[in-house]
């Protein structure tokens, strides 16, 4: 097994909804250019290839007709002010417009709640049928409410100790659930070490089980002291073996 730590913040695709939350208010800004992206189906590596087309207009209208559960989702799931990032679901949709499977496939947000609510909201979307048959796009949601607390971004040294050191029990939400692709964890750091919230994502689309056994496992651990500011840490697991030497560089 081996893990990169990411050193800094990867950019996502263009912002699909930008959510600013300002004294309970939601504002839009009007002068970015919405892109949604059809994204490449994990599958292919088993021969499946997923054909079909989504109009952007009808993928952005969908959304945007469930703005505020979304919203809520942020709201309720995601209310540390120190809490921010942008999650960015990658979803299915059967030949009928019905969605099929979503998943967090990136995010930063570090915050499990909100990210599975997102999906709950996502998984019953409806869509006009695809053109050519089944479909997959990715589409980001952004969140960063005003008057929000800065976070620190760490350097990949500062945990990886501790998660060297906690692989066994990490992987023990792999033999579980039957999950061994690659996995990334966001975790906010507090003074005394302790982790405030963490977020999931995966490229291949673990489960939600798995996710929820490898968050609770990394908020039980102890990480260094953040020092006056909350630490963000982000840190990309993969199930290779290694000689625990620290991976210092991004993973796209």
């Amino acid at each position: 097994m081996k893990f990169h730590v990411v050193s800094a913040r990867t950019s996502l695709l263009a912002a699909a909804l930008t959510l600013l939350a300002c004294g309970g208010q939601t504002q839009r800004e009007s002068n970015i250019q919405y892109k949604i992206q059809h994204a490449e189906s994990p599958d292919t590596r088993e021969g499946e290839q997923l054909k079909g087309v989504l109009d952007e207009t009808d993928v952005r209208r969908v959304f945007e007709e469930q703005r505020d559960g979304f919203i809520n989702c942020f709201k309720q799931g995601a209310p540390e002010s120190f809490v921010s990032g942008e999650v960015q679901l990658t979803v299915t949709v059967k030949g009928n417009g019905r969605v099929e499977k979503a998943f967090v496939s990136r995010s930063d947000l570090g915050s499990l709640k909100a990210e599975d609510c997102l999906l709950q909201q996502a998984r019953f979307l409806e869509f006009p049928p695809p053109q050519n048959g089944r479909a997959r796009f990715a589409y980001p949601l952004p969140w960063n409410p005003q008057g929000r607390r800065l976070s620190s971004l760490r350097e990949p040294a500062f945990g990886y100790a501790v998660l060297a050191r906690n692989r066994p029990v990490l992987d023990e939400c792999r033999a579980e659930y039957k999950y061994q692709g690659p996995y990334r964890l966001t975790l906010y750091i507090g003074q005394m070490g302790q982790v405030l919230n963490a977020g999931f994502d995966s490229p291949e689309g673990a489960s939600d089980e798995f996710a929820a056994c490898v968050v609770e496992t990394a908020r039980s651990l102890r990480f260094p002291s953040s020092g006056a500011v909350v630490a963000r840490y982000e840190a990309l697991m993969e199930n290779l073996k290694d000689d625990l030497t620290p991976m210092n560089r991004d993973f796209d």
